[in-house]
């Protein structure tokens, strides 16, 4: 009260956030590759709010595939310390394959977010693996011999929701099938069989035209 200094009253604590967030990465990563997302906190007008010094949760939203189980990023959040007069960069990676969106949102308000653009994640690799018969390091024309095909991420795991079809080649005597696609069933990872028709030394080659990917045993 202007008059009467004895008279006050307090409102209870006013937690005043940013109105939305710019988040922003390039738009083709490795799977389980760290990359560099930035996010800036915004207030009303667009303009930076420089003291913003919230914790910032991470979520993937898929665009293709439509569902991704167990899709999640490294670390899951951006914390307070990390932002800088209302900026914030770090480094995160993502563990399936496909086209998501990132969106970022305040750990208490998840009304005040932001949206990357999509952005698309590759295998590293194929890795190609004839698997030896017990106690020798050949095979008898004819044997069956299973071939591991894995796509792999950038740790050298299998990409455990990768869909795509597998182009496979060896020189003539070895019988292979020319192609194979992935299923979800097989969770990145899938054994052929294949024999040589005739005595001989082969390599066995093993594409993905997306990304541009090989590999050989």
């Amino acid at each position: 009260d202007k008059d009467d200094s004895q008279k006050i009253g307090k409102s209870s604590q006013i937690l005043f956030l940013p109105a939305e967030f710019s988040v922003n990465a390039e738009n083709k990563q490795v799977v389980s590759k760290p990359f560099s997302i930035s996010v800036t906190a915004k207030n009303i007008s667009g303009a930076v709010a420089p003291n913003y010094n919230g914790t910032v949760a991470l979520y993937p939203l898929p665009v293709n595939p439509a569902a991704t189980l167990g899709a999640a990023f490294t670390p899951p959040a951006i914390s307070g310390e990390q932002f800088e007069r209302g900026k914030a960069e770090a480094n995160i990676s993502y563990n399936r394959y496909g086209i998501i969106k990132i969106k970022g949102m305040d750990s208490i308000d998840n009304t005040k977010a932001g949206l990357t653009g999509d952005i698309q994640f590759l295998p590293k690799g194929i890795s190609v693996n004839a698997e030896l018969p017990s106690g020798r390091d050949f095979f008898y024309v004819e044997e069956p011999i299973g071939v591991l095909i894995k796509i792999v991420d950038e740790a050298g795991n299998a990409v455990v929701n990768y869909p795509g079809t597998v182009n496979l080649f060896s020189s003539a005597g070895f019988s292979i099938v020319p192609d194979y696609t992935f299923t979800l069933e097989d969770a990145g990872q899938k054994k052929i069989v294949a024999a040589a028709t005739k005595a001989g030394t082969y390599t066995i080659k093993a594409s993905v035209q997306e990304g541009a990917l090989s590999g050989e045993s």
